[in-house]
């Protein structure tokens, strides 16, 4: 009997005098010893024996849990399917998994079934994206009013105006590279009898059908490990730059929200900044420095990148260039500085700041930061050059100023604040000038809205809000037409 069967006989005989070994999500001491017993197996026989008696059972659970818990799922589904598939898939990873004491077995088997799970979630939605039928599309242009209105007054043909927009709707999924301007350029060539139509027409029942796939789950393009944070797109639409720990390990870092009865952010000296594809492959790693890098944005014409850094020994913000060359220290005033924009033309920088001036203020901070943690409740908006001249501060309203993004105009500022709530909550949008003055507010929720940033056109505005979810504080995305 080897060394590791005693281990699996020794964990099962704890089982049976009620002493239960130490539990980690799906896998207990005995599931984790199996796997090593596994890996060590010299015929298929024992390694089934291994499966069939410790692995099989734990394995369904924490694909059932991933499933459900990441809503991993359609309703069309076939929930017995999908488990055989992924188990067989787990199984051909598990040669590949190096036991350590600092890494568990269930952590492994729980990031590769994820991956796996949104992997073949996406690769089916593309497969419904492409069978669009014609019915659906039929029905669609139907109740859309600008069909309806060229259809009457110009006496098309019903079926050739459909079938004409069935093939640029089929050329468009399939060159998901086309940007507005050249799908402009395919309508200015219609020859369908003499219609023409918006720029936007072809986009508007692109989208009436996407959002008719309400078990659409978005596919994860980070690394599945770590924490990450601040993606934000490069100028060709195919990249985006984000923060991620998974360097600092594949555990997510736990993340306190108090500390003595404060609320506080965890700055992990683990971030750094990379470029990730949209297939989630990392082609560049722009930090490496010791220390937070985070909270990276890119400016308009996509040749510089700002971000906040601890490399000073402070929160700071510094700017790059897009491939990480050139690093500038853009502030230097003692304070968490970050959360930083570009104006639309690229000359200038909003961001927050929380800045201590008493004794007892800067005391906190430092003790704070030297735990590698800042306290957000007390911020403002600043706005300075690109390059850190000018700087000047734009709020001075108390409370949590923040999260601020340019109008497109670059005349006035959106952000979120509690300033109006008497016990920190609730957060609304307001939007003020870049003089500080013409303070207006936005939303009127009672919850907390967030995050807003605007459509390159300025006709709509996305942001963060945690309303219509029953009184809970999940946070969900929101759409709306912007209105002067």
């Amino acid at each position: 009997m080897s060394e590791d069967e005693n281990v699996l006989d020794k964990t099962d005989e704890l089982k049976k005098k009620g002493r239960k070994p130490k539990t980690n999500n799906y896998f207990d001491e005995v599931e984790e010893n199996a796997v090593r017993e596994y890996l060590t197996a010299t015929t298929m026989d024992e390694k089934n024996r291994i499966y069939n008696n410790y692995l099989k059972i734990p394995l369904d659970k924490m694909i059932s849990s991933i499933i459900r818990r990441y809503k991993l799922y359609r309703k069309d589904m076939n929930f017995e399917e999908i488990h055989v598939d992924t188990h067989s898939f787990l199984m051909t990873k598990i040669d590949k998994f190096k036991p350590a004491k600092e890494k568990k077995a269930y952590s492994y088997f729980g990031t590769i079934c994820k991956n796996y799970l949104m992997g073949q979630i996406m690769k089916d939605q593309k497969e419904m994206n492409r069978k669009i039928s014609y019915e659906d599309i039929s029905t669609s242009l139907e109740n859309d009013e600008e069909f309806a209105y060229y259809i009457e007054n110009d006496g098309l043909d019903r079926e050739k105006v459909i079938h004409y927009f069935l093939i640029k709707l089929e050329y468009f999924i399939k060159n998901e590279n086309l940007n507005e301007e050249q799908v402009t350029e395919l309508l200015k060539g219609n020859k369908v009898d003499t219609m023409q139509f918006k720029p936007t027409s072809l986009f508007n029942i692109y989208y009436m059908f996407s959002k008719n796939f309400s078990e659409k789950v978005p596919p994860m393009i980070s690394t599945g490990k770590g924490r990450t944070t601040c993606a934000y797109f490069l100028p060709d639409n195919k990249h985006y730059v984000y923060g991620s720990t998974h360097l600092g390990g594949e555990e997510c870092p736990p993340a306190p929200l108090r500390k003595n009865g404060r609320y506080v952010w965890p700055i992990y000296d683990s971030y750094d900044i990379f470029v990730s594809d949209l297939e989630g492959n990392i082609v560049n790693q722009l930090t490496n420095e010791k220390g937070y890098d985070a909270e990276a944005t890119v400016s308009p014409k996509g040749d510089k990148i700002v971000f906040t850094s601890t490399r000073s020994g402070d929160l700071e913000l510094y700017t790059m260039n897009i491939d990480g060359s050139d690093v500038k220290q853009i502030t230097d005033e003692l304070g968490y500085d970050g959360g930083a924009f570009f104006s639309p033309d690229g000359t200038k920088l909003i961001f927050r700041s929380s800045r201590p001036k008493s004794d007892e203020e800067i005391k906190a901070y430092k003790d704070l930061l030297s735990q590698g943690l800042v306290e957000p409740t007390e911020m403002e908006l600043y706005i300075c050059n690109s390059d850190g001249s000018d700087l000047r501060k734009l709020t001075d309203l108390g409370n949590a100023n923040w999260s601020p993004f340019f109008h497109p105009s670059g005349k006035k500022i959106l952000f979120s604040s509690n300033f109006e709530a008497e016990r920190g909550f609730p957060f609304n949008l307001y939007m003020i000038d870049l003089d500080g003055k013409n303070l207006k507010r936005i939303t009127h929720g009672e919850t907390f809205d967030a995050f807003p940033v605007f459509s390159n056109d300025g006709k709509w505005l996305a942001f963060s809000s945690n309303r219509n979810n029953g009184g809970g504080r999940d946070t969900n995305l929101f759409i709306a037409e912007w209105q002067e």
